[in-house]
């Protein structure tokens, strides 16, 4: 459970996104974490030591806060991987590639070791550990200071409510504990009710030992199953058929593994009587091997109201493919956004929607920023199955995205998911009616406790980030203890991904690269499909 929280009333006189999609301008009050009202703005200024008031510019909009039902949030503390063997056919390959183990799953389980037995002699994953080590004070619990800098690198993009924390290697999630946003796994911070879960899923499927094309199940679907019966599940967010779709690469075609994995669970679902499945709001994560022209998969996907979470820099760092999404969205298909992970996918989840708007248009100009906006918002609240998140209204949690347009007459949507817009763009971000992220200057002019982020570039330097004193979590400290463990651990040295893009010339220049790479490649997409 989040332990963001405030104790004053907030009240927010300026523009805002109403939940009908039109830039209202009002005063929003928001009380014990809920928007209680919404009105005309105040005019008159009454001092009141009970409230705190946000004044916002004419070029300020409050949008609400954004959903990231996909990410692995652990891992977000690793650049951009450099594989060498990119493109993959599906996830099973690179899982167990030497590069991948060595270069991220040694290095984080090394890090996650050596923190927790810092003091034992025989931990020697870690070169020069002494020079750490004397500093033996205040050593915060590795799930807590990853989850911290992970949390601040996903709310700089406006993330409010994020996938619980789980791991690549097992089935099962950490269920490490949400501190900044709301997370998946916590009851409380979605309110919906204690008997009920939402399940993460990493693999339903996985190769069978005597073929790579056939799929076998894991014990997650016999969980899966005993869920549906028992009807305790509200939400499912799982892996499927994440690999070559064909969309991109018209030589090689699908990957054929997971296409059959996905037709594998067809054939599970449909088991499965309907009114039994539509209440636990399937959401498959990737979902590659899904054929958008072929009429069966998208009649199955529609009658038991699935949707997918797409992650489009992922898929094409890792695969150079991803579905045609254009065709899913078109064919009424529910689809919203996941960034995955640092290690191949956006910075955060605005950076994801950014890069999507624009890999959609390359092939498809009728869809519009406004339909790649409700990927991060109302459509992901749909994945939920659950109220009070993605719009601004009375009555739902007081998450928002404080965002300020570069060009005065340029529409807010517009202005918002623009390349051109960068981190200096985002004024503040609130979380359960708690100012937690943003300018230095929103801090001090209201009085609030913050800590600076570390000067890592012209952006960072002038934000902040407002954090609960009972976490003892100090930003140069314990980003100075993760720096150093990636730096020197004996399988890879990294350094740190920083918490903004456009600080981040590592992350940029390669997002340019994969740009470049796939305007080149859209010339013979379009040409193949008439586009």
């Amino acid at each position: 459970m989040m332990i963001t929280k405030s104790g004053k009333t907030l009240k927010i006189n300026g523009n805002y996104l109403a939940h009908d999609g039109r830039i209202i301008k009002g005063q929003i009050i928001v009380e014990n974490g809920i928007i209680q009202d919404i009105k005309k703005p105040e005019t008159k200024k009454i001092p009141d030591d009970s409230s705190i008031t946000l004044d916002l510019d004419e070029n300020d909009i409050v949008f609400p806060g954004f959903l990231n039902l996909h990410t692995h949030i652990d891992y977000n503390t690793i650049p951009i991987w450099d594989s060498v063997k990119a493109p993959w056919n599906n996830r099973f390959e690179w899982r167990k590639d030497p590069g991948y183990l060595n270069d991220i799953k040694n290095v984080i389980g090394c890090i996650t070791n050596q923190w927790k037995q810092k003091n034992d002699p025989s931990s020697d994953c870690i070169k020069n550990r002494e020079k750490i080590l004397q500093d033996d004070k205040n050593w915060r619990p590795i799930d807590t200071v990853f989850t911290v800098t992970s949390e601040i690198q996903a709310i700089s993009g406006g993330t409010t409510c994020i996938q619980e924390m789980i791991g690549l290697e097992h089935d099962n999630p950490d269920h490490s504990p949400n501190i900044l946003i709301r997370s998946t796994a916590s009851a409380s911070d979605l309110d919906f009710p204690q008997d009920k879960i939402i399940f993460s899923v990493i693999d339903f499927y996985r190769p069978s030992p005597s073929s790579t094309e056939i799929p076998v199940k894991t014990d997650s679907l016999d969980i899966f199953d005993k869920g549906v019966k028992k009807g305790n599940i509200i939400s499912t967010l799982f892996h499927l058929a994440e690999g070559r779709s064909g969309f991109l690469n018209m030589d090689q075609k699908f990957d054929k593994y997971s296409r059959n994995e996905f037709e594998e669970f067809m054939k599970h679902i449909r088991s499965f009587e309907r009114q039994k499945i539509i209440p636990m709001h399937l959401s498959i994560i990737h979902g590659c091997g899904i054929d958008v022209g072929n009429k069966d998969h998208i009649k199955f996907l529609k009658h038991y109201q699935i949707s997918v979470l797409w992650a489009p820099i992922s898929n094409l760092l890792l695969y150079k493919d991803t579905l045609c999404i254009s065709k899913l969205l078109k064919q009424g298909v529910n689809v919203a956004l996941g960034s995955d992970w640092s290690p191949s996918g956006g910075k955060h989840i605005l950076e994801e929607a950014r890069f999507a708007l624009w890999f959609v248009n390359l092939f498809d100009k009728e869809i519009k920023s406004y339909d790649i906006f409700k990927m991060i918002t109302t459509n992901a609240a749909k994945c939920l199955g659950i109220g009070r998140v993605g719009e601004i209204k009375i009555g739902n949690f007081a998450d928002f995205l404080i965002f300020t347009k570069p060009n005065p007459e340029s529409d807010a949507i517009t202005a918002l998911l623009s390349p051109v817009s960068n981190d200096d763009s985002i004024k503040c971000v609130i979380v359960n009616g708690r100012i937690v992220y943003g300018n230095k200057k929103t801090f001090v002019d209201l009085k609030i406790d913050y800590q600076p982020l570390p000067e890592e570039g012209n952006s960072a330097k002038n934000k902040g980030v407002s954090l609960n004193s009972s976490l003892d979590f100090v930003m140069g400290r314990d980003i100075k203890r993760i720096e150093f463990f990636l730096k020197n651990n004996i399988y890879r040295s990294w350094n740190r991904s920083h918490f903004l893009a456009t600080d981040d010339k590592e992350y940029l220049s390669r997002l340019e690269k994969l740009k470049n790479d796939i305007s080149r490649k859209s010339i013979q997409v379009k040409k193949f499909y008439g586009l």
